[in-house]
């Protein structure tokens, strides 16, 4: 199965081409991450994207940070340490391992797209 995605608003910013995109996920998450493509979210490049986890299956999922990495053009998933306390410290951020059950099909993500206009 792969991601799909569903433009949920299309708007003018500037400029700027301004979609809100819901992404939902799959039960395959890959090493680097998913790819998006331009095309996908609503316009021809991508200047910003700021992801927001909206909807996950239980409560362990929305411990997720989901993070758009521009330059690999994936959209990547991390989260904490299981072990954080206030002495160790141990309470940093690890990218989610591939085909990772915390990331599924009911996984979703919302974002804000700031892109350039889709010729045509």
């Amino acid at each position: 199965m792969a991601i799909a995605y569903s433009i949920v608003k299309k708007g003018v910013a500037g400029n700027f081409r301004v979609n809100i995109v819901d992404i939902t996920c799959d039960t395959a998450y890959p090493v680097a991450g998913y790819a998006l493509t331009a095309a996908s979210l609503g316009v021809s490049t991508i200047h910003i994207l700021q992801p927001v986890l909206i909807k996950a299956t239980n409560a362990t999922n929305l411990g997720l940070l989901p993070v758009w990495d521009q330059v690999a053009g994936t959209l990547k998933f991390y989260k904490g340490g299981s072990t954080v306390t206030v002495t160790s410290g141990s309470g940093a951020l690890t990218t989610v391992p591939v085909n990772d059950t915390y990331v599924d099909a009911a996984s979703v993500v919302r974002c804000v797209v700031y892109g350039d206009a889709p010729t045509g």
